[in-house]
Formats: C-alpha cells, sequence, structure tokens
C-alpha cells in the first residue's frame, strides 16, 4: 500500500542553509523512510547539485525516462522552465543527502572556470527539458559533505563557511559532469550486495579494519572482483575508502567537542602523532584548531 509522504517518513532530519549570497542555498539532511511513498514537487529554476550518501529513490523528470539514483550518487539537475518532478521513496531504508541549490545567473557565473567547457555544455543541453547527469561521487565530495554535516561554526562565520563548501561542492560536481554512468554495469546484483556488505564492516571497523584478503573473504569474494568492484560502485579503492571513512568520523568527533584528540585518534586507528599529520593534510587545518572552534 502507498502512503502519503507524512504518514510513510518515521523521522526527518532536515536543515536548510540560506546563505549570505542570496543565491545560493544549502539543504542536508536524513529521510528514516517507514513505508514507500510517492512525492511530487515543483523543480527548482536553476542548478541542483544532489549528493545521495545512502539509499535510494526512483525518479521521474519530463523529458526522461525514469532512472534510480541509488547511494552513494551525484545527481545534476538544470532546469529552466515550470516543471514538476516525481520521486518514490521505498520504505525500510534511511535516506541521507546534501543538495546546493544555485540560481541560474550564479550557476552560469560559476562555471566560467577550470570547468567551464563541461559545465557550459551540461547548462546549454536541450532548454525545453530538464538536463540530467548521474555518476559516482567523486573521492573528494565525500570529505566535503562530512564538513557540512558537522560545521561546528555559527551565525556570519557558519554562513562564510557553508558557502565555500556548497561552491566547492558545486565546483567538482561540475568538474564531473561528464562522467555520468552510460551503458549497463557488469557487476551483478548479488556481488554489488556483497560489495557494499564489505563497506558496511569497514564502517563498523575503523580501528582495526580487515586486511584487503580478509575483507573479500568474508564477504564470498576474491580480493580482485572486490577491489575493482569497490571502485566502480564507490569511485574510490577500500583503503582509499577506508581512509576517507576515518577522516569523516574524526571530523565529526571533534567537531562535537566532547572528545580528547588522542581517543579520537585511538578511535579510528591511529596513534595521536600520525593523526594530526593525516588529519591536517586531508582537511587543512590541525585536530586542535577544529576543536578550538568547537568550543566556542
Amino acid at each position: 500500500m502507498m502512503e502519503n509522504g507524512a504518514a510513510a517518513i518515521e523521522q526527518e532530519d532536515r536543515r536548510v542553509d540560506a546563505l549570505y549570497d542570496g543565491q545560493t542555498a544549502l539543504t542536508a539532511g536524513t529521510l528514516k523512510i517507514a513505508s514507500t511513498f510517492r512525492r511530487n514537487e515543483a523543480l527548482f529554476d536553476g542548478l541542483r547539485v544532489i549528493v545521495v550518501e545512502t539509499g535510494k529513490l526512483e525518479c521521474g523528470l519530463p523529458g526522461h525516462d525514469r532512472f534510480t539514483v541509488a547511494g552513494p550518487a551525484l545527481c545534476l539537475v538544470w532546469n529552466r522552465r515550470a516543471e514538476e518532478g516525481e520521486h518514490m521513496f521505498s520504505g525500510g531504508q534511511t535516506l541521507r543527502y546534501t543538495a546546493v541549490s544555485l540560481t541560474p545567473t550564479f550557476a552560469a557565473h560559476v562555471s566560467d572556470g577550470s570547468a567551464a567547457h563541461r559545465a557550459g555544455s551540461f547548462l546549454s543541453d536541450n532548454p525545453h527539458i530538464p538536463a540530467l547527469r548521474i555518476s559516482r561521487i567523486p573521492e573528494s565530495i565525500r570529505g566535503v559533505c562530512s564538513q557540512i554535516a558537522a560545521c561546528p561554526l555559527k551565525g556570519a562565520g557558519r554562513s562564510l563557511f557553508l558557502t565555500g563548501k556548497a561552491l566547492e561542492l558545486t565546483g567538482i560536481a561540475l568538474e564531473n559532469t561528464g562522467d555520468g554512468e552510460t551503458g549497463a554495469t557488469a557487476i551483478s546484483l548479488a556481488d554489488a550486495e556483497r560489495i557494499r556488505a564489505a563497506k558496511d564492516l569497514l564502517d563498523s571497523n575503523l580501528a582495526h579494519p580487515p586486511a584487503l584478503a580478509g575483507l573479500a573473504l568474508a564477504v564470498g569474494l576474491n580480493s580482485r572482483k572486490l577491489r575493482e568492484g569497490f571502485s566502480h560502485i564507490f569511485g574510490m579503492s577500500p583503503n582509499a575508502y577506508l581512509h576517507e571513512a576515518r577522516m569523516d568520523a574524526a571530523y565529526r568527533l571533534l567537531s562535537s567537542g566532547n572528545m580528547q584528540i588522542a581517543t579520537v585518534a585511538y578511535r579510528i586507528g591511529f596513534t595521536p602523532a600520525h593523526f594530526s599529520v593525516a588529519f591536517k593534510k586531508h582537511f587543512g587545518v590541525s585536530p586542535k584548531a577544529l576543536r578550538g572552534h568547537a568550543d566556542i
């Protein structure tokens, strides 16, 4: 039975930050969906960049066949008409997302850079239907989403920080507009489930993760198939994903201001000295500096 949206959503944690320039909006949140439902909504006039970190939804856009977005995935929609889109959310899942919306003028302006050729092609697609690109999440976007979710700042500082991160996310997304998925994947549904199980094992064992061979054995794949399939689905190798997951977890823990740096380091499988170096290289700020902001 198909329920309406309000009845089907068990829990919704949604945050909207209207950023200082008046032309950029940032939305992030989590939907805990109890039962399947459909939602129709007017399409944003301009560019919308959506990162689906977990969960999946089926979508319908004018001029396009129905398609499924399954996290982790990056979706860009460029629209200049009064159109409506349809989304179907499957029950029994948690959908976590981050989305940036840019007005048409500002979207065209930010594409005038290194990504101009590829972004310009996307933004000038058929004006009579919404332009659409779907791809795997680039490795760098995962860290940006984590920093957005864990931003410890308030007031004007928060707006400036989130504006910068929203534009950084948009820039990376436009740089990848030529990398949309085309054609069928060679990974079977059963192997895809095993690969996602491998990711879950890494997420739950950041301090003491299994080596590649042990991880492959645990999910019933050989090492080569796991490594290649993992890169196809998540856009990075298992080792690279583990590093990203560790850094993201550390950022969240430090941003809370409730945990010592050494404790965070050991929690994610680092010694304190190696952790500080790796964290600053990854985020451009030291753990001490980030924790200091959280205490303000």
